[in-house]
């Protein structure tokens, strides 16, 4: 467990370039994990190594309730970047100097260097209410920023009339290049952004509207909202999903073929909900990319309330879901070890389940966000369960506390994967084996790109080119001396469309997705 005695939370962890963990969260705590508290909630960016060993663990803010809602590392430089919200306006760390008017809240952008220590900050605000959700590293060094706004001036005009979406791009350095808006008359709150395939980017959260973006689309009460927009922010296509009861979207990422994968909860057997199982299911929806069509539709739960907080694809095209359950049925092997509890399901590629399992103890935990590495997941969640209580360890509270809860990982190896351990096995000292990562560019392209392999000490490694049918149309050997490699790939004499590229050794693999048009 990571955090002290108040109360810790996490939002999101991301691996990052040096095969570590970053993660963005909040605390109230000045021991433990923690050094100090400016007061409240402060931010707390927390990052592990490979080994699981504690980097930095720093807290950022001021006197009132501030959130880091997404930390990344930076491919550049090695650097951290965190984005959250901020209400701490006249204290703390804070820059008062990019305080527009009179902002009630702000969008928050830190740089970090290895240590922790702060590069730049950059407030973005204006006369209303500001919630700073996701982010991402664009293709050439900048930042997509994803959020919501009240707000009527500065950066943030056009609102629609209550809280809008809005995306934003940034530079290298979080100055602002374009910014636009997505919303109707009422609540319309993005959780996530992702990039896509054609170079453009998507968002998902919920909505309240039934106008603007949103005309005539509400199913009744909240929905899950998706966009999509092309690489300059211009809107592409807006859609809405759900029935009567009230929906929200989590996590988003994209398929391997490119479609987007949404999920989080449905609560109503109507209208797009068709196959509830209890008061509130883990909901997941494959999405067609060009119009927003749904090619399919999965619930996952029993009779309590269940939250499909992440769901990814998987080499084999298969998939993992990470929930939170309340549930001792359904698909639950045996009953549940809580009031609460993190949940993992496995599926093949045609969604069939090849296992689940529930992981917590008796006080309750709630699922935040995972990591695949090669033989397995990083998990990370909230317990209010004491150390040894079921699966848990290392709690710095004596007792079960619903109110001091602390930061939870744990490492689950999965067999199916690469056939290195049981399926299934928490441990709790595993390895998370050194990693190799690499660019492309430049993406889209005509055939002809260069594959850049960061700098990694291991042995040899094979690169395979396969395209939509997973037929291999170009095989080749890199020694990699660990220093960064650079692999010219020419495929233009083959057709357009999109291709996979797989570098691995025989510990290993790692695919990317390229457009050849």
């Amino acid at each position: 467990c990571y955090g002290g005695l108040g109360d810790d939370d996490i939002f999101t962890a991301q691996a990052t370039p040096d095969s570590g963990v970053v993660m963005g969260g909040l605390s109230a705590s000045s021991d433990g994990d923690l050094n100090s508290n400016n007061g409240g909630y402060d931010w707390w960016i927390l990052k592990i190594n490979h080994n699981r060993d504690t980097v930095f663990s720093s807290s950022y803010g001021g006197l009132d309730y501030d959130k880091c809602r997404y930390a990344i590392g930076n491919r550049e430089d090695g650097t951290t970047m965190a984005f959250g919200s901020l209400h701490s306006l006249e204290s703390g760390d804070v820059d008062t100097s990019q305080i527009i008017g009179q902002a009630e809240s702000s969008w928050w952008l830190l740089k970090l260097n290895e240590t922790g220590g702060l590069i730049y900050q950059k407030l973005y605000n204006g006369n209303g209410l500001h919630g700073g959700r996701s982010m991402l590293q664009t293709d050439d060094g900048g930042y997509m920023l994803c959020g919501w706004s009240t707000s009527t001036n500065n950066v943030f005009t056009g609102n629609h009339g209550s809280y809008d979406t809005y995306l934003m791009k940034t530079d290298s350095e979080g100055n602002t290049e374009w910014i636009h808006n997505y919303g109707g008359s009422l609540s319309d709150r993005c959780r996530s952004v992702v990039k896509t395939l054609d170079g453009g980017y998507a968002f998902n959260g919920g909505s309240f509207s039934n106008t603007d973006d949103f005309l005539n689309m509400n199913k009744g009460s909240r929905d899950i909202m998706v966009g999509k927009v092309d690489s300059l922010g211009n809107k592409l296509w807006t859609k809405l999903y759900g029935g009567v009861g009230r929906e929200h979207g989590f996590g988003m990422s994209v398929d391997w073929d490119g479609n987007f994968l949404v999920c989080g909860e449905d609560s109503a057997a109507s209208g797009d909900c068709n196959n509830l199982n209890g008061d509130y299911d883990g909901w997941i929806l494959k999405i067609n990319q060009e119009n927003g069509d749904t090619i399919w539709t999965l619930n996952l739960g029993g009779s309590a309330p269940e939250t499909a907080i992440r769901f990814l694809s998987l080499p084999d095209k298969g998939y993992i879901a990470l929930l939170s359950t309340n549930s001792i049925d359904s698909l639950l092997t045996g009953q549940a070890l809580g009031r609460g509890d993190i949940w993992l399901v496995r599926l093949d590629s045609l969604r069939n389940v090849i296992w689940n399992k529930p992981f917590g103890g008796s006080w309750g935990e709630t699922a935040n966000d995972i990591q695949i590495f090669d033989n397995g997941y990083m998990v990370w969640g909230l317990t209010a369960s004491s150390s040894g209580d079921g699966d848990v360890l290392g709690h710095h509270q004596v007792g079960n506390n619903d109110r001091n809860k602390d930061v939870w990982a744990f490492f689950v190896v999965d067999s199916t994967l690469f056939s290195i351990q049981d399926t299934g096995v928490i441990g709790t000292n595993n390895y998370i084996p050194e990693s190799f990562s690499f660019t492309i560019s430049p993406s889209p392209n005509n055939g002809n790109f260069n594959v850049k392999i960061n700098p990694y000490s291991k042995e040899d490694l094979v690169l395979d080119i396969t395209n939509s049918l997973g037929e291999i149309v170009e095989t080749s050997k890199i020694t990699h001396g660990g220093s960064s490699t650079i692999k010219n790939i020419d495929i233009s004499n083959h057709k357009k469309g999109i291709y996979n590229v797989t570098l691995k050794n025989k510990w290993q693999q790692r695919t990317k997705r390229v457009i050849v048009e």
